[in-house]
């Protein structure tokens, strides 16, 4: 079978390469349809003419509007699928998450306190006040 432009100027040239396979999916689609029409009409598959010249009839505007429904059906398919991961997608980011927050609140007030108190053991036992260094009188 001869080469196929339509596969080129879809999939080959495009920067989309995922969007370019769902572009000729659609063209494949179509062209499957009309060989069918063919089929039904002529009672015989088309010629490899035929098939060559079926390719030729699709214009650069053809192209555009394969490539704009395949933007729209792969549109589709990640608002379905988001919708559908949506709940869990929520349950996972509230899971936990404001209780989580106040015990790490508390146990870095916790570890600050301890150490704070390290310090002031540490320079009680070197003999330095901090009430008589603040200014402080006792």
């Amino acid at each position: 079978m001869a080469y196929n432009p339509v596969f080129k100027q879809l999939v080959e040239d495009s920067n989309d390469k995922v969007l370019g396979m769902v572009a000729y999916g659609i063209y494949k689609t179509s062209k499957r349809e009309w060989m069918l029409a063919v089929k039904a009409d002529k009672g015989r598959d088309p010629s490899p003419k035929e098939l060559a010249d079926y390719a030729a009839t699709w214009t650069p505007q053809l192209i555009d509007n394969a490539v704009d429904a395949a933007e729209s059906a792969l549109a589709e398919f990640a608002s379905v699928a988001i919708d559908g991961a949506r709940p869990e997608i929520v349950t996972e980011a509230l899971k936990g998450s404001a209780v989580r927050n106040v015990l790490l609140s508390m146990l870095a007030a916790l570890l600050y306190t301890v150490a704070l108190i390290m310090v002031a053991l540490v320079l009680k036992a070197a003999g330095i006040d901090l009430l008589s260094v603040i200014g402080t009188t006792t």
